[in-house]
């Protein structure tokens, strides 16, 4: 299996999809203030999400300006990437439909019998 050269000469295995939904929201709304807002969360947190982001990818993907964010050209790339990310997550749930009425049981404990009979449902 060849390496994949990821963008910025990492490979992001810290990178969240949360962080993605959270990058996504901030280059719409051009601004923390407004994704925030749209994401139903605090300024703060939503900030250090970003700035982990930009660590774990190893670039700054933003220019802070006194009234919002402007997306910088690696933030550009990135953000096209994001777009698609996210939506193959959506297609993917969707794929899946709703669960059958035996997945939506949760996960079970195994009796030690290796029978799969006599499971107690996680708590």
């Amino acid at each position: 299996m060849a390496l994949v050269e990821y963008p910025f000469g990492m490979y992001p295995h810290g990178v969240s999809l949360d962080q993605i939904r959270y990058f996504v929201a901030v280059a719409e709304e051009a601004s923390i203030t407004g994704a925030a807002r749209r994401l139903h969360i605090s300024q703060p947190p939503l900030t250090r999400q970003i700035r982990a982001l930009e660590d774990e990818l190893g670039a700054p993907l933003f220019a802070r300006r006194p009234r919002g964010v402007t997306l910088l050209p690696r933030g550009e790339v990135f953000l096209a990437h994001a777009r698609r990310i996210l939506d193959a997550v959506a297609e993917a749930q969707a794929a899946l439909g709703p669960p059958a009425p035996a997945e939506s049981g949760g996960l079970h404990r195994d009796d030690g019998q290796g029978s799969g009979h006599g499971q107690d449902p996680l708590p």
